[in-house]
């Protein structure tokens, strides 16, 4: 009787693998590699929605754990209801997709993105099997895996499971829902990752409008898509534009969420860096020193964030002529994105770039040369050999070429760069 029970599990999937595939942002080998690991996990396990009552108040504790801010002890309790559910024959149900979905929050929020990754990709996996594609449920799921995605680096992906996410969400909850509002809100994150600045600005412009009616005007909702509106703007040169929207983002979050909080710090961060574009690079520093502040006192030292704020004092110490002191930040930012995001994410090259711009300043061509090759590379494997990243470090490369009078190597990385940014206008 298990065995045929397990078998209809089984074939079950199948129409979902066929409703994948019909979505035009997913991809048919994605599509089989879950229907085979469904299918081999179920042969494995007995289904059942039955007495999850346990699973389910653990899922409770982990809500007030994220609540408070004591993620480790959410952690520890998510692993517990996991092993229960194991115990009990109970790896598919609901209950359990919404404890890896809270797992995978609280891996985000103490910056562990692999960790974060993976316990989305199985609540994605459950939700597809227990409650179909078209569900809500479902398409939040592909909301969180593609944020994860776009952590670490993988930019590409987090696009293409944002418009999936939007697509389900869309068809079962409206245009104008507020969670349609929140995907649009990530994916237009995605596509400024991918130095796709209009499809971002459309997508918050969008996102804006449908915040403001769910939530008003002053809500925190409301004030993330301001300040996402603002590097948007930050991006295409719009600085007028970008310090008004930054400015208004943190005068809502100060209010609603107090001056001490995570968002705050991201509000500081933007205006910091339009002083440090507008040449008032004093002020960039007094909001980056702020912000540091902020990050470290609610995310502590080690934190992906941190590292961010990190990277951009280096940049506001280049602009006061303090080589040193911005060597010392640009370290630091690595080590702490290596540690937490891996040595070939692109946070990575970025803290690269910049070490090396700052080692050509000091007269160390050779140490820039092997920053910038690297940076190179991790933008390349990540990016594709066609993005603006690649574009500009290659372009950065040839000075270190020009200066060391390997001219014709130079002129050859100023005209691949010169090719990428054709396909970009």
């Amino acid at each position: 009787m298990q065995t045929l029970f397990i078998r209809a599990a089984a074939l079950r999937t199948l129409p979902v693998v066929h409703v994948l595939c019909s979505y035009p942002h997913t991809h048919l080998a994605w599509c089989s590699s879950i229907f085979l690991f469904i299918a081999l996990s179920l042969s494995d396990i007995s289904y059942s929605q039955d007495n999850t009552d346990s699973v389910s108040s653990l899922n409770q504790t982990m809500v007030e754990c994220h609540k408070s801010g004591d993620y480790k002890k959410g952690i520890d309790t998510g692993k517990q209801a996991i092993a229960l559910a194991e115990r009990n024959g109970e790896e598919w149900t609901v209950d359990l997709s919404t404890t890896f979905s809270n797992l995978g929050a609280m891996y985000e929020m103490l910056g562990l993105y692999k960790e974060a990754q993976a316990s989305h990709s199985r609540c994605f996996t459950i939700r597809i099997v227990v409650l179909g594609v078209d569900h809500p449920d479902t398409g939040l799921s592909a909301h969180n895996l593609a944020v994860t995605y776009e952590k670490v680096g993988r930019y590409t992906d987090a696009v293409e499971f944002h418009r999936l996410s939007l697509e389900i969400l869309e068809k079962t909850l409206g245009r104008d829902h507020p969670d349609v509002g929140m995907v649009l809100t990530s994916l237009g994150v995605a596509y400024s990752k991918n130095s796709d600045h209009d499809n971002a600005l459309s997508c918050y412009e969008r996102a804006l409008s449908i915040n403001e009616r769910a939530f008003g005007a002053d809500a925190p909702e409301v004030a993330t898509i301001l300040n996402n509106l603002s590097v948007a703007h930050i991006r295409k040169k719009n600085y007028d534009k970008a310090i008004d929207y930054a400015n208004r983002s943190l005068q809502i979050t100060e209010k609603v969420r107090g001056r001490n909080h995570p968002a705050v710090a991201d509000c500081l961060n933007s205006i910091g860096v339009i002083h440090l574009n507008t040449a008032r690079h004093l002020l960039a520093k007094k909001c980056f020193e702020r912000a540091w502040v902020i990050q470290v006192g609610s995310l502590g030292e080690d934190h992906p964030h941190v590292a961010i704020t990190t990277n951009n004092l280096g940049r506001a110490c280049v602009r006061e002529g303090k080589y040193s002191v911005a060597v010392d930040h640009y370290e630091r930012a690595i080590s702490i994105q290596e540690t937490i995001l891996g040595s070939d994410h692109t946070d990575v090259a970025t803290s690269l770039n910049n070490l090396a711009g700052v080692r050509l300043l000091q007269k160390h061509p050779m140490q820039a040369e092997l920053h910038y090759k690297r940076a190179l590379s991790i933008w390349k494997n990540a990016l594709g050999s066609d993005h603006p990243n690649v574009a500009l470090c290659l372009e950065n490369l040839a000075e270190v070429y020009k200066v060391t009078d390997r001219l014709v190597e130079a002129e050859t990385l100023l005209k691949q760069a010169s090719e990428i940014r054709k396909t970009h206008e």
